[in-house]
């Protein structure tokens, strides 16, 4: 309670502060867009591949940000106006960073992850040479 109209309180701290309402202004409803499908991920994987990591002003990333709405809109998968734009195509070109040995302990999304190991991960090569099969053979038994 106020003492005299006094911001200050009876115990003289201030008092809070009320947010001013105003019953005609409303948030519009928080829409979220669909997560990123399987051809949608090896598309971005594989422009990942090619050029590691991009920024959202990079050609192939805004390419790419237009192809991905492209092909939304003729499936009829509908987002916001933040639908695929390239900063989103970047932030993905980054969770695959993230998958990368040098990038140990990085937080990224699973699918993103799936696509990954579904798709690019580098797979063991079997040894080609004679003594690097006999090398192989050796370790395997111990």
């Amino acid at each position: 309670m106020c003492v005299h109209g006094s911001p200050l309180t009876s115990n003289g701290k201030m008092a809070p502060l009320a947010a001013p309402t105003d019953p005609t202004r409303t948030k519009p409803p928080k829409t979220s867009n669909p997560p990123w499908d399987a051809e949608e991920r090896m598309l971005a994987l594989d422009l990942y591949l090619r050029r590691q990591t991009a920024s959202k002003t990079d050609h192939d990333v805004i390419r790419l940000s237009a192809v991905l709405n492209d092909r939304a809109a003729r499936l009829g998968i509908s987002g916001d106006d933040v639908f695929r734009n390239p900063a989103g195509v970047a932030l993905k070109l980054a969770n695959f960073a993230a998958l990368t040995p040098h990038a140990v302990g990085s937080r990224t999304t699973r699918p993103a992850v799936s696509a990954w190991r579904d798709g690019y991960a580098p797979k063991p090569v079997a040894p080609t040479t004679p003594a690097a099969k006999q090398s192989s053979s050796r370790c395997s038994d111990r």
